[in-house]
Parts: C-alpha cells; sequence; structure tokens
C-alpha cells in the first residue's frame, strides 16, 4: 500500500500548520463578521418596513376621517334634493292655499326663508279658522329633521316671525332617514298678516331691523277684487340708541380754566354722524331746552354740534370770568336716541384767581 510522503522540510512543517491555523480562523472571523453585517442591515430594513407600516396606518385613519366627512356631505346634498323636491310640492300647494289671492305669497316665501338647514318640510296644508269675529288661515305643515334641536329652532323661527302665530307642536316622532336617526313632525299654526274676515285698517305685530329702509304698500280683498296695492312709503326704522361718549378734557372739578379757547374733548362713539356738547351754569341744564336742542338762555347756556362730521373736540366757547359751568355731550345720528355721558364741571379763572 503506497503512503503519502511529506517531502518538505520538516522546518516547513510547521510553517505549513500554522498558515493552515491562520487562514482558517480568518476565514471564521470573516464569516461571523458577515453575518453581523447582514443581522444589521436586516434589522434596518426591518425598521424601515415598520415605519412604511405605520404611515400606511395613519393615512388609512386619514381616509376614514375624509370619508366620513364626505358622507356627511352626502348626507346633505341627499337632504337638499328632498328639500328641492319639497318646495316643488309645496309651490304645488300655492293654489290651493292663496284661493287665487296673491296676498299669500309673502307668508309662503316666509316660511321657505325660516326653514333651518337639516330639516324639510314634506306637507302643508291649510283651513280656514274662526277666533272671535276675526277669520285666519290654519296651517299645518309636517316634514323630518336629522336633529330635534332643528325642529325647536323652526318653531322658534315661527314664532318671531310677524306672519305666524299660535305655534304648536302636533307630534314628534323618531325614526330613520337614508341610514340616520331623525325626527318626523308636524307643526300647526296661523297666519296673522292678513285682515281675512274683518275690515281693520291697522296692524302692529311686523319687526324690523334698527335703522333701516322698508316700503310698506296695503292691498284691498274680496271675493272677486283684484290687487290693487296702495302707492307704497318710503319708512326708516329708529336707529340703535348710541352709547354715551367719554369726557375727556377738561377734567372734571377743574379750576382756572380760561373765559376763551378752552378745547373740550371727548371719545368716539361708534355710529355716531355728529356730536353736541353743552355747557350751562345749573347742574340740571335748566337753561338747555332738550326738545328742541338750543339754549332758551344764551347767557347761562352754550351749545355746539359738530353737524355733518365726526369731530370728537371744540374751543369755540366764551364763558364769563369765575363762573362754575357744567357740562356734558351726546353722540347723535339721523334717527338715535340719546345717551349723554356723564357730566363735569369746571370753574372759569378770575384775574389768575378763582372763586
Amino acid at each position: 500500500m503506497i503512503q503519502r510522503i511529506n517531502l518538505l522540510p520538516k522546518e516547513l512543517r510547521t510553517v505549513s500548520k500554522r498558515t493552515f491555523y491562520f487562514i482558517s480562523s480568518l476565514s471564521i472571523i470573516l464569516y461571523l463578521s458577515t453575518l453581523y453585517v447582514v443581522n444589521n442591515t436586516q434589522r434596518s430594513n426591518v425598521g424601515v418596513l415598520e415605519a412604511k407600516r405605520d404611515s400606511l396606518r395613519q393615512s388609512i385613519a386619514l381616509l376614514a376621517r375624509q370619508d366620513a366627512k364626505y358622507r356627511e356631505v352626502i348626507d346633505m346634498i341627499n337632504m337638499t334634493e328632498a328639500k328641492n323636491k319639497d318646495m316643488e310640492v309645496r309651490a304645488g300647494l300655492v293654489s290651493r292655499i292663496s284661493d287665487g289671492n296673491p296676498r299669500w305669497s309673502d307668508p309662503l316665501y316666509e316660511l321657505s326663508n325660516i326653514v333651518p338647514a337639516g330639516l324639510w318640510l314634506s306637507s302643508l296644508s291649510s283651513s280656514d279658522i274662526m277666533a272671535g269675529d276675526k277669520k285666519f288661515k290654519g296651517i299645518r305643515v309636517g316634514g323630518m329633521a336629522f336633529s330635534s334641536s332643528r325642529i325647536t329652532d323652526f318653531m322658534a323661527a315661527l314664532e318671531a316671525s310677524p306672519y305666524f302665530e299660535g305655534v304648536s307642536l302636533a307630534y314628534v316622532q323618531n325614526t330613520e332617514y337614508i341610514g340616520r336617526e331623525a325626527f318626523s313632525f308636524e307643526i300647526t299654526f296661523r297666519n296673522t298678516s292678513i285682515t281675512d274676515g274683518n275690515t281693520t285698517t291697522s296692524y302692529s305685530k311686523f319687526t324690523f331691523n334698527s335703522g333701516t329702509k322698508h316700503d310698506p304698500k296695503v292691498v284691498d280683498g274680496g271675493s272677486s277684487a283684484g290687487p290693487n296695492l296702495a302707492t307704497s312709503r318710503n319708512i326708516t326704522t329708529k336707529a340703535a340708541d348710541l352709547s354715551a361718549p367719554i369726557l375727556n378734557s377738561p377734567p372734571d372739578n377743574a379750576r382756572d380754566i380760561p373765559t376763551t379757547g378752552q378745547t373740550f374733548s371727548w371719545s368716539i362713539v361708534p355710529g355716531a354722524t355728529d356730536y353736541r356738547v353743552v355747557v350751562d351754569t345749573s347742574p340740571t341744564f335748566s337753561s338747555y331746552d332738550a326738545s328742541n336742542r338750543v339754549c332758551s338762555n344764551t347767557a347761562n347756556c352754550k351749545t355746539y354740534v359738530t353737524e355733518g362730521n365726526t369731530a370728537t373736540s371744540y374751543s369755540g366757547f366764551t364763558f364769563n370770568s369765575g363762573i362754575k359751568y357744567y357740562w356734558k355731550v351726546v353722540a347723535g345720528n339721523p334717527s338715535g336716541g340719546p345717551n349723554w355721558a356723564t357730566q363735569r364741571s369746571f370753574i372759569t379763572t378770575v384775574g389768575g384767581t378763582t372763586e
């Protein structure tokens, strides 16, 4: 049997074994290092994938919220379509309600304007009712709402309207509409702006905004009478009362005020178109005629109005020396009510001294 013979010298045989062990150890180290690098890389990739997963979850949650909003929009669109159909039904009932009399158009227009969002009408009927010797038009409306508070808002709007009174909830019932909780209802009320059944020539239940212009007119009615409207007149409602200005100068109980050239100043009042300043020797301003806005005794009373401008000071008064005066200011506009500033007093000089 032939055996392998190592022909290397003896000293080289030991070196060869050492080299083998070195290379083997180095290979193991390189292998382990590679495994470590690969492991770290995979961990990093896992972290990136988890971040992407979290981002996708957030996107899904955002889309879910947007979907809920879109569902609300869709519900509102469906509700609007239902309301439009209701308006068509209501328009078809106009002839039956008005009995050929166009004077009912204003109450119907008012009714269509005060229906709140989230509520729509599905039926409308009317009947003649008597209250004593007066004849009224009784109205019954039915509909649906997504919230009972909408029904409350609608009834409040009916009660606040100058066209309607006697508002009463006939019934309200919980139901469902396009997959949402809803409430069906019926409300009864009567019209008040028409003098049906009597010949009264006045009415006092309208409500207007302050400081606005209106064009009222009247039409007579009858079973065969045509609409002949009276010539309209322009009216402007009383403006809201302005707040009182605050007096700035001179200060209260001031002394040594010059008899000429003293500047009287006060604060700005929103909405004012002019200011009136009054000075009087009486703390009750007895020499000032408030009705006619003039001084009845010019020796004791001074007044000035900044008519046509909004100046907040005046310095044109001339006073007697050594006299105690009282002054106040009121803001004005074409129809606003007077709220006077809290009055102040001062004493004019007498040769450099006061008495």
